[in-house]
């Protein structure tokens, strides 16, 4: 969603929305997904911010509890395999042909970095909707930027991709972020 410009995340609250959509639930499930997303239980924004004041050289104490925020211990915690291409945004992926998921009208486009949500496919809106709103946090429905459409590659089993590597590279940036700003500032704030 927009609003007046700006993006509005909607974080997850639970897995509901996916289990209630036949083919979005089918698509995460053969991703290796479903399980993960299968453990959101509630965000709670207050303890967000003490994770990203508190996060530094990939650790993080909140409540007095400490623990380690790696690969490996996001693999251990979502159940996700650390197996695939170790990919993050802006990391080129232009030997993937990506017409399996756009309309045959307009195919082959010179995209450099973003293209209109209504040229993909109608039976792959909606699981890219989700795919923004567990994995990307991005809150502008309106283009999709081509790091989602990796997400889709991965699905259909083109080129698996590391997602506790992504995790990590994602939760690393969002934290860099907040930490050049003076408080937190709460678009930023995902995951």
């Amino acid at each position: 969603m927009t609003c007046s410009g700006n993006a509005r995340r909607l974080e997850p609250e639970n897995h509901s929305p996916i289990e209630s959509k036949v083919e979005v639930r089918t698509k995460f499930r053969d991703a290796g997904w479903l399980d993960f997303i299968r453990k959101f239980s509630g965000h709670d924004i207050e303890i967000s911010n003490q994770f990203i004041l508190s996060f530094q050289n990939d650790a993080v104490r909140i409540k007095g509890l400490r623990f380690s925020v790696t690969e490996t211990t996001i693999f251990e915690a979502t159940g996700i395999p650390c197996t695939g291409d170790r990919w993050f945004k802006n990391a080129s992926f232009s030997d993937i042909n990506l017409n399996v998921f756009i309309k045959p009208e307009h195919q082959n486009p010179p995209w450099s970095t973003q293209f209109p949500w209504g040229l993909l496919l109608d039976k792959w809106n909606t699981v890219e909707r989700y795919v923004r709103q567990y994995f990307t946090c991005e809150g502008r429905y309106t283009d999709v930027h081509l790091y989602h459409m990796r997400f889709l590659v991965h699905m259909v089993g083109l080129k698996p991709m590391n997602f506790p590597f992504f995790l990590h590279k994602s939760l690393v940036k969002m934290v860099t972020k907040e930490n050049k700003l003076e408080g937190i500032h709460p678009r930023f704030v995902f995951h």
